[in-house]
C-alpha cells in the first residue's frame, strides 16, 4: 500500500495538512503582500511584506525573541547569529530594557537608518523610508555584465551590492571632505 505524503509536512498524509489548518506550501503561508509601513530596513520590510512579522503600525513593538525567530525562519540564520543581530539592534536603538523596538525607532536617522542606501534617498533628499524605483533601476543599470552574456545568466552578486555601497559612501565622504577642506582654505 503506497501513501502520498504532504509536501508541507512529510509526516502527514496528503490532504491532512489542510484538515489541521496548515497551509500547504511556504509560498502560500508567506505570500507577498505589500504593507506600506515605511520601514528603512529592507530585511525587516521583507519579513513584514511576507507575514513573518505582523506589526499593526509603526509603534507596535517587534518583541526581541519574535524577531529572532523571524530571522531564523525567513533568512535561515543560526540561532546565535540571529540573537546577536537582534541584541545589537536593540542596544543601538536603546530599547534593550523594553524587550523590543518599533519601526518608529528604526526610522530615526543616524541610528539604524542611514544615508548611502542603494534603494532609498538620503535623509536630506526626500522620502528616505520607502524604496525608490529610479534608484533600483539605476543600481541594476549600473551593473556591467560581460558582453554576450545570456539574459538568463545575468545575476546580481554580493560584489555588485558592495561596489555600489562603496560608491555611495565615497560620494558622501567626498562631499564632507570637500566641505571641510574649503573651511580650512578660507
Amino acid at each position: 500500500m503506497s501513501r502520498i505524503f504532504s509536501e508541507a509536512d512529510p509526516l502527514l498524509r496528503s490532504g491532512a495538512d489542510e484538515a489541521v489548518g496548515i497551509k500547504s506550501t511556504p509560498e502560500e503561508e508567506h505570500a507577498y503582500s505589500r504593507r506600506m509601513m515605511g520601514c528603512p530596513c529592507p530585511a525587516i520590510a521583507a519579513m513584514i511584506n511576507h507575514s513573518y512579522l505582523n506589526p499593526r503600525d509603526d509603534e507596535d513593538p517587534l518583541p526581541f525573541f519574535q524577531l529572532v525567530k523571524a530571522l531564523r525562519t525567513c533568512y535561515y540564520l543560526s540561532w546565535p547569529f540571529a540573537f546577536l543581530f537582534v541584541l545589537a539592534a536593540n542596544l543601538r536603538l536603546g530599547t534593550i530594557r523594553t524587550g523590543g523596538f518599533t519601526l518608529k525607532h528604526l526610522k530615526k536617522h543616524g541610528l539604524i537608518e542611514h544615508d548611502a542606501s542603494i534603494t532609498r534617498y538620503n535623509a536630506s533628499e526626500g522620502d528616505y523610508l520607502d524604496p525608490q524605483c529610479e534608484l533600483v533601476d539605476e543600481f541594476i543599470d549600473g551593473i556591467h555584465y560581460p558582453a554576450g552574456l545570456d539574459e538568463a545568466k545575468k545575476m546580481i552578486t554580493l560584489e555588485d551590492f558592495a561596489k555600489k555601497r562603496v560608491e555611495l559612501e565615497d560620494r558622501l565622504t567626498s562631499f564632507f571632505r570637500n566641505s571641510q577642506n574649503s573651511a580650512f582654505i578660507s
